[in-house]
């Protein structure tokens, strides 16, 4: 992504956002249902089996994963857009709030700059595309811890 696709890149992580939070209310709601059953002493199996409970969870994963792949394209697109207006790391990392190293890797788009990494401190964990696909297995490196 170079400079004029900043609004492209905000845009998409607006969308990516709108969709989490629509996700999120449905989950809310679903959660709802599932604390109505409950209080009525229902089994939790045949509860989570009845509310479909596989299918919510998966729709969860698959909306925080979009939304992180939008929140990792932004960062990366704004960096580069910062960089084409002449800006340097340093300058980019003050606007970011994060190091010059960091800004570095966001700019060379490396995975570990990614949300995952930066918020959970691991960088063992690629960003994820969208939809998640179920036929990819990521394994971490050998020793890792996760």
């Amino acid at each position: 992504m170079r400079a004029g696709s900043g609004s492209e890149v905000v845009a998409c992580y607006t969308d990516a956002l709108q969709r989490l939070i629509e996700r999120l209310e449905a989950q809310v709601a679903w959660n709802g249902t599932l604390i109505a059953d409950l209080d009525r002493h229902a089994p939790l199996p045949d509860v989570l089996a009845n509310h479909d409970s596989a299918q919510f969870s998966l729709a969860m994963t698959n909306a925080l994963a979009e939304f992180d792949r939008a929140r990792f394209d932004m960062r990366v697109g704004v960096a580069r857009a910062l960089q084409d207006l002449g800006m340097a790391n340093t300058e980019i990392a003050g606007v970011f709030g994060v190091s010059r190293q960091l800004v570095h890797r966001i700019l060379a788009g490396e995975s570990q700059a990614s949300p995952q990494a930066v918020g959970a401190g691991s960088r063992d964990s690629p960003p994820r595309s969208t939809p998640i696909d179920e036929s990819v297995h990521w394994a971490p490196p050998p020793g890792s811890s996760s």
